[in-house]
């Protein structure tokens, strides 16, 4: 649990923070992974306390009891998944920025060879021009 809450606010602070890093792979699967564990495990844990409270006479408080729980656990699991959403797509939009700059600069970069290529051509027409009798 620990470990869930401080990782949870190591990738808050990395967003807040506006940092270029990219969170690797391989921590954001984890990250995944053990939200998926943890959320089967209230499912289970909700699953196994709605058996015990059909078998007591205060059912209904009993059961509102152990949804609420569920709930805000399920809640928590959400806002930890979001956190991981949103990061990852700031990294695909960071991405994305980057592939249209490039592809810009290139065809920039092809606009200036082309203007080039004719500057040079309409130079060497006006020599031949120039040149000839």
């Amino acid at each position: 649990m620990r470990y869930a809450v401080f990782t949870l606010m190591v990738l808050a602070g990395a967003l807040l923070a506006g940092e270029g890093r990219a969170i690797d792979a391989a921590t954001d699967r984890a990250e995944r992974e053990r939200i998926r564990t943890e959320r089967a495990q209230v499912e289970q844990a909700f699953a196994t306390r709605e058996r015990e409270c059909r078998e007591r006479f205060a059912v209904t408080r009993c059961l509102e009891e152990a949804r609420r729980d569920r709930r805000a656990a399920l809640e928590r699991l959400d806002r930890q998944q979001g956190v991981l959403d949103e990061a990852q797509r700031k990294q695909r939009a960071a991405q994305r920025v980057e592939s249209i700059r490039d592809k810009v600069s290139a065809e920039e970069a092809r606009r200036r060879e082309a203007a080039a290529r004719a500057r040079r051509k309409s130079e060497r027409a006006a020599e031949a021009a120039a040149s000839a009798p």
